[in-house]
């Protein structure tokens, strides 16, 4: 598992989003704050696109 807290969300963002996911599939208590909350929503935003697209 990842670290989120050791990376650096605007340096490496594909592997921030991918720790967020992890911690957040891991059932751990996270607080989201402006930032992950960003990066949440852009890849709900981008999935939903995906779907529509019928590629996901």
């Amino acid at each position: 598992m990842i670290n989120v807290d050791n990376l650096d969300p605007e340096a490496d963002r594909a592997k921030y989003a991918l720790a967020l996911a992890e911690a957040l599939e891991g059932n751990e208590e996270n607080t989201v704050g402006p930032t992950d909350r960003d990066i949440i929503v852009t890849a709900v935003r981008a999935y939903s696109a995906l779907i529509d697209a019928g590629l996901a």
